[in-house]
């Protein structure tokens, strides 16, 4: 999914429920920079006036070789007809913070790498030497050229 600032044109024409091209300037699509399979999420509302009431289409443009693909009806919202005038930007869905969040969850977060080496550290410290490592006569353990503990019996 990729993302843009400040990305919101109007319709130049109706977009039927089943039409498959945006009516918007070109430049906006050349905004998008959209190469084969960048995908946008897009949101097609009456207008940008909150309460003008709840309709609301989100979009996906995928790019192709050669253009875009717009799938209707997205994170189940349904296909409609869009009159002249009708706006359509990149905005932040639900789903996709949804998503975002379900993803986060899963991955370790910086604290968790730290606590981790952490425990780690304090694991080692712990156990001291090595069982049957070599030490020197001041009680320093010996160590070879890749700073290994040298061992009896090994």
């Amino acid at each position: 999914m990729r993302f843009i600032d400040n990305w919101c044109y109007a319709l130049t024409d109706e977009l039927p429920s089943g039409g498959t091209e945006l009516p918007i300037p070109g430049e906006a699509i050349t905004r998008l920079a959209l190469a084969e399979g960048d995908e946008y999420a897009l949101c097609i509302v009456s207008a940008l006036d909150p309460l003008s009431g709840p309709a609301l289409e989100v979009v996906r443009l995928v790019g192709l070789d050669s253009g875009y693909e717009l799938l209707r009806g997205e994170q189940g919202t349904a296909a409609q007809v869009w009159p002249s005038g009708s706006v359509v930007h990149c905005g932040v869905t639900a789903a996709l913070l949804a998503g975002l969040q379900a993803q986060a969850a899963q991955v370790p977060t910086l604290v968790d790498h730290v606590n981790d080496l952490l425990e780690r550290v304090s694991a080692l410290e712990a156990g001291g030497l090595p069982d049957g490592a070599l030490v020197d006569g001041e009680g320093l353990a010996l160590v070879d050229g890749a700073e290994n503990y040298l061992v009896t019996g090994a």
